[in-house]
């Protein structure tokens, strides 16, 4: 399978490529290269139409599936584009199925950074962790998808010591309205006392006037 469309993407490390489909019937050739032609044109939306109902009309053919995901991906569609991906990954093609692999581990990386939560963001780039190991189990050679692998586990690990240092300074925080508190309630207390005694002195200073 010939590559389309190379290009460095997500930088840095993240690469995309579309699969050029020839043998397919003239109609289906047709729209293919329509689509591709969207794709490179920018047109993400209509290139995802295509590819979408080629793929729907062709269950066999896993290209157009992963290539709907690629489409979906560069219009915005992240869910589409992990459903496409998804699809693709259980192709009896290796190429195919490494590919969709990796895209499918871009696609979660992207999702992760599009999210402040903290356990959702480390969650969802374990399984673009998880996938880039697949992508791997099935082509060791390919370099793309170990930096990509390196990459999103060094940005786990400064995720897990932000969300560390996030927690130890709340913890902090705690600390010391804790502290703040349990010192009015002390002085709370001794002014309560202090009351207590001067009433208790003009109680008796009363009486030895009395």
């Amino acid at each position: 399978i010939d590559a389309l469309r190379k290009g460095l993407f997500l930088a840095p490390l993240l690469l995309w490529t579309i699969l050029v489909v020839f043998a397919t019937p003239t109609c289906q050739a047709q729209s293919a290269k329509e689509a591709a032609r969207h794709f490179q044109e920018g047109r993400y939306d209509d290139a995802l139409e295509i590819y979408r109902h080629l793929a729907l009309e062709n269950p066999e053919d896993p290209r157009f599936t992963y290539n709907a995901g690629v489409a979906a991906f560069k219009a915005g569609q992240l869910g589409e584009a992990m459903e496409q991906f998804d699809a693709a990954s259980l192709a009896s093609d290796l190429n195919v199925q490494q590919q969709a692999h990796y895209n499918m581990a871009n696609t979660l990386f992207r999702a992760g950074e599009a999210t402040d939560d903290f356990e959702q963001k480390s969650e969802v780039w374990k399984q673009a962790v998880q996938r880039y190991q697949h992508a791997l189990t099935i082509n060791d050679e390919d370099s793309l998808a170990q930096d990509n692998l390196d990459f999103v586990k060094q940005r786990l690990e400064e995720l897990q010591q932000q969300q560390q240092d996030q927690e130890e300074d709340q913890e902090q925080q705690n600390d010391e309205e804790n502290k703040d508190d349990s010192s009015e309630d002390q002085q709370s207390e001794s002014d309560s006392q202090e009351q207590q005694d001067q009433e208790q002195d003009k109680s008796d200073q009363n009486e030895e006037d009395q």
